[in-house]
């Protein structure tokens, strides 16, 4: 987001300062969300909340794809920060659940080595997206869609848990 993103909106022909109001709009969201998930994940599934967060990404980018409005492609980009902003908490917290203190350094280790693999990876990824017109907005829609449909597949497979209120 932080690398491609500003490429992208200004390859749409957006100025300088709406690329700055769109970043800080996505970053701005994202941290809007970050009490909310702290609430949710108190209350609910992990697997789900991913895919809850998730889902609101795809519907974000779907946005983009029905009106040029740069208002409400604030309002769209705001919601992929709420989307993309959640996702690592939310993920670590899944990860270390059900794991002895001792393991929980090593496994947000690995936790930080995958995100950044990711993050050097996705804009590869990307790249193959950037050269239609919404490419970044597309590729966006498809990895949060693949993640979304993996972790409500994940939540099926789980066993419900009885969450204390």
């Amino acid at each position: 987001i932080y690398g491609l993103m500003p490429l992208a909106l200004k390859q749409s022909q957006l100025n300088t300062e709406q690329v700055g109001v769109l970043m800080a709009a996505i970053i701005l969201g994202g941290m809007v969300i970050q009490p909310i998930v702290g609430q949710l994940s108190t209350r609910m599934s992990k697997t789900v909340l991913l895919a809850l967060a998730s889902l609101l990404g795809v519907f974000a980018m779907g946005i983009t794809h029905l009106s040029s409005d740069f208002y409400i492609l604030i309002t769209a980009l705001a919601l992929l920060g709420m989307s993309s902003f959640a996702l690592y908490p939310i993920a670590i917290t899944l990860a270390c659940d059900k794991l002895e203190s001792s393991q929980i350094v090593a496994a947000t280790q690995v936790m930080l080595f995958s995100y950044s693999v990711g993050s050097a990876l996705g804009p590869i990824g990307a790249n193959q997206f950037m050269a239609q017109p919404n490419g970044l907005m597309d590729f966006f829609f498809i990895v949060l869609l693949a993640t979304a449909i993996y972790m409500l597949l994940a939540s099926v497979r789980r066993k419900p848990q009885v969450l204390a209120s």
